[in-house]
């Protein structure tokens, strides 16, 4: 609970540079073999610790020269079990770190498989698997020969050291020094005595293991949470929706900055449109509102409130966002819906679905807003996720929304129906766009067009092709550009047999582009 609590509240650039599969693996193997060592081994180790003490003290009582003999090959068969140990620890390391590039793999795979199954690259992929899943038998071989290896030597060096111990105390029955009904009694002990040291030595090897995993454990657990609250963070008042981005600068992991002298302010209500080429830093600045990166330089201010100096629950439990790619739960259409409110009626849901204009493919399913839709919304069409996305930002009924627009793999009818909700969603709202489509923010407040992290220009759609800027050649680029045929799918229902040809206007921006207005 600890682990997985610790992981939620790392950034962002966490999970960007580790694999899914890996955190998994240090989730439920890792933590699970640390468990197994722990738990039943230990109490085996101490129980075996007491019957090691009491032994060794009933024999002292017994001969203590005998008992000397049994004890000084033990530093013999701790030296071998350290030196096998040594070698077990680091293949189960390697073990560890196999396991969750087996795990990335099989989440990638079944993630990808309708890439997978289009390509026809079944048999390739089962060859990488295979692949991966011998490295890992291989590993298994290892660990194995060791400890059979080991148990061996270590019977060995217990049954020499028995056999020392007969002849020196046979010695001294045949020399009066011991009589023979003490020695009789001692001898079993002696059986006795090895059994807690071998059972050692199987604890020392599932300790290695356990070792192995703490060790990828705590490389999660020391990892800094960076985004912490402040030690007297405050929770945000409710929010008007005035934002301010003072003097901004950011870069990833000390690489070259990607954002650079950032100033722009936003008044309640107001719609603020982030336009500008691939890679120019309009997602990187949207990221940054709900903390999900702090700036390198400079400050945001809600309402007067630094956001760095405020809880991070009650920042972004004022604000919602939209995303281009649509992430739905494994669950029912309801909770989906709801998951910011959980509590929300389901009059309320029905009303935000309604709104969102989701509202009538809903009732035509056969359970309803009871449906279950499948791992990240997989039995609904892209729309259908769109329109239930922009549900959800109703419900949740935020002062401060962020949109990246989601509009162009989508029919035109799709893409009408989901404009009239966005419209709708936005009203009343400080509202943040990425925008990939330049028709759909002619009507915003304040357009900033960015490049290479830079604002290059800001102000509203006639002022800035009044300037002949960047804005408006990437106006032209969408407007002007020659017309491409493409085949277009229609999302709202079944696939219609054979494809539709239309025609379609084509920018080089972020994606192909189709002259839609708001409302």
């Amino acid at each position: 609970n600890q682990l997985y609590g610790h992981i939620q509240r790392f950034p962002l650039n966490y999970f960007e540079n580790n694999k899914t599969g890996d955190i998994m693996s240090r989730l439920m193997n890792d933590v699970n073999a640390l468990e197994q060592a722990i738990v039943g081994p230990v109490i085996t180790f101490i129980t075996d610790m007491f019957k090691f003490a009491w032994i060794i003290y009933f024999c002292m009582k017994l001969d203590w020269q005998l008992t000397s003999i049994v004890l000084f090959v033990c530093p013999f068969i701790s030296l071998c079990t350290y030196n096998f140990g040594k070698r077990i620890r680091k293949i189960f390391r390697t073990l560890r770190q196999k396991t969750g590039d087996l795990n990335s793999l099989i989440q990638d795979n079944i993630s990808g498989i309708r890439v997978i199954a289009s390509f026809a690259k079944e048999p390739e992929e089962l060859e990488r698997f295979k692949h991966k899943n011998y490295e890992n038998y291989f590993l298994h071989v290892r660990i194995l020969r060791l400890l059979h290896t080991m148990r061996p030597i270590v019977d060995l060096i217990t049954e020499v050291g028995a056999v020392v111990v007969i002849c020196f105390g046979g010695y001294k029955v045949l020399q009066g020094q011991l009589s023979a009904g003490t020695f009789v009694i001692f001898f079993p002990y002696l059986q006795m005595m090895y059994g807690p040291i071998t059972g050692l030595t199987r604890f020392y090897s599932q300790v290695q293991r356990a070792i192995a995993s703490t060790e990828r454990v705590f490389e999660v657990l020391d990892t800094p949470a960076e985004l912490e609250d402040a030690p007297n963070a405050i929770d945000l008042p409710k929010v008007h929706g005035t934002v301010e981005f003072r003097n901004i600068h950011f870069m990833y992991d000390k690489g070259p900055e990607v954002l650079s002298d950032i100033n722009i302010k936003a008044l309640p209500g107001q719609m603020i449109a982030f336009v500008g080429p691939s890679g120019s830093g309009k997602t990187t600045l949207t990221n940054l509102i709900p903390r999900f990166y702090d700036p390198n330089k400079g400050d945001i201010i809600i309402d007067g409130n630094n956001i760095k100096d405020v809880k991070l629950r009650s920042l972004r439990k004022q604000m919602a966002i939209v995303l281009q790619e649509t992430f739905l739960f494994n669950d029912t259409l309801k909770v989906n819906i709801a998951y910011a409110r959980p509590d929300a009626s389901d009059e309320e849901i029905e009303e935000a679905a309604k709104a969102a204009n989701a509202h009538e493919f809903i009732v035509e399913l056969t359970n309803g807003y009871d449906s279950l839709i499948g791992e990240r919304g997989v039995k609904l069409s892209g729309g259908q996720k769109q329109r239930i996305a922009i549900a959800r930002a109703i419900l949740a009924n935020p002062r401060i929304l962020i949109l990246d627009e989601a509009t162009s793999s989508v029919d035109t009818e799709t893409e009408q129906l989901i404009q009239n909700a966005i419209y709708r969603l936005v009203k009343n709202r400080t509202t943040f766009v990425i925008a990939h489509r330049l028709s759909t923010i002619l009507h915003a407040n304040l357009i900033v067009v960015l490049e290479n992290g830079r604002i290059v220009e800001t102000g509203q759609h006639q002022e800035l092709l009044a300037n002949g800027g960047l804005y408006k050649r990437l106006f032209e680029m969408q407007f002007n550009a020659p017309e491409m045929q493409r085949p277009a799918t229609k999302t709202t229902g079944p696939e219609e047999p054979g494809p539709v040809i239309t025609q379609e206007q084509f920018v080089e921006l972020d994606e192909p582009a189709q002259q839609q207005k708001w409302p």
